[in-house]
């Protein structure tokens, strides 16, 4: 008797350190003081108990991501951004349904990320560098997507249209057109009627008859065109002329 009494105080010993641990990288978390958070997460997480708990993860990768979003912490942490995304990933797995994120304030994490990858973005933007400017957008549009999904903002949104067609245009420029096809695709398929956007439709047009000569898309993206942009009709002939003249050729 007495050794399973002993047996449940040392398991309870146990649980009570766990939870104290993580009051320390709480605290630190509400006090600011962000890398001292990140030290008591690094003991935490080196610890087998603890990665058997999901809390870890979360933790984790919400203090991982304020590093990653804050440019004077990322200069000194130069793996935040890939620290987070495998905490995140992993939590995910523990607990897909966010219980413990909603439940403990861990959602931040996720704007963080896309906050993130969209400020690296822009700037291989700007640098023209046009592939790492694709990735970048494409990583911080897959965050923002999920953010959408589990409704995480109060924000009408279906989309962020404008992280997607800057991932569109840096990946035409990187010259990778299906890639870029593909982001343009997406907005085109929602209709953005936007007078910004009409290139987004040119682009395909001209894709789908001069690169792939794809008919079956190519007539999808000149209704939808004529749909939205019905003022352009006369440019959208012009487009479907090419194809027409294309196909002639090849017959010859």
């Amino acid at each position: 008797m007495k050794k399973l009494f002993m047996l449940s105080l040392f398991a309870a010993t146990l649980q009570f350190v766990t939870a104290q641990d993580y009051k320390k990288v709480q605290n630190a978390l509400i006090l600011g003081r962000v890398e001292d958070a990140k030290t008591e997460i690094d003991k935490l997480a080196a610890d087998p108990k603890a990665q058997a708990k999901a809390e870890t993860y979360m933790l984790k990768g919400k203090i991982y991501a304020a590093i990653f979003k804050t440019p004077e912490l990322n200069a000194k942490y130069a793996n935040a951004g890939a620290e987070a995304e495998a905490a995140l990933k992993k939590y995910q797995e523990m607990d897909p349904t966010f219980a413990i994120a909603k439940e403990k304030d861990g959602l931040g994490a996720y704007f963080d990320m896309y906050f993130g990858f969209i400020t690296r973005g822009t700037g291989n933007f700007n640098d023209k560098d046009w592939a790492s400017a694709g990735e970048n957008f494409a990583t911080a549009i897959r965050y923002i997507d999920q953010i959408i999904e589990n409704k995480w903002t109060s924000n009408n949104l279906k989309m962020d249209t404008t992280s997607i067609l800057y991932a569109a245009y840096a990946f035409q420029n990187a010259k990778k057109l299906a890639t870029a096809a593909g982001y343009y695709q997406r907005l085109a398929d929602n209709k953005v009627n936007d007078t910004n956007f009409v290139d987004v439709y040119r682009f395909l047009l001209d894709y789908y008859s001069t690169n792939q000569k794809d008919e079956v898309k190519f007539k999808k993206n000149l209704a939808l065109a004529n749909e939205v942009f019905p003022d352009k009709s006369k440019e959208w002939e012009y487009y479907e002329m090419d194809l027409l003249q294309s196909k002639e050729l090849k017959t010859k």
